[in-house]
């Protein structure tokens, strides 16, 4: 099955970009709600999207206005290199997802487990 890097992160090679966001998602969401769920990864890295987003956003014009609505797009089409629980996002404005191959990895049920079996080439 190819799915976010975040079913596995513990799995995950040192070094790998979304490991540590990833082991820190897994960290939070486990301790309160307890197996991790990739669905709710996609939620938290939303989030971070709008963490980074937010403040440069709010340097054109306070929110609720058009200003801030159009710095916030502006904003979040031009992240690039966030590294998130599932992925390392870089959007454009015909890009909304901003996934490469960094977001998926391959990886099958080994006695009832989730295995990573392969993951992004990082050369």
């Amino acid at each position: 099955m190819l799915a976010p890097p975040v079913v596995v992160g513990e799995q995950l090679p040192e070094g790998y970009p979304t490991k540590s966001e990833a082991l820190k998602f897994i960290k939070a969401y486990e301790a309160k709600f307890g197996p991790r769920s990739m669905f709710a990864s996609l939620a938290w890295d939303a989030l971070k999207i709008i963490e980074a987003a937010v403040p440069k956003a709010l340097k054109s014009g306070q929110p609720g206005t058009e200003k801030f609505r159009a710095a916030l797009r502006d904003a979040i089409e031009g992240t690039k290199g966030l590294k998130g629980a599932g992925s390392v996002f870089s959007m454009s404005p015909t890009d909304h997802s901003g996934v490469n191959q960094l977001g998926m990895s391959l990886m099958k049920v080994e006695n009832g487990k989730w295995k990573l079996e392969d993951h992004a080439d990082l050369k």
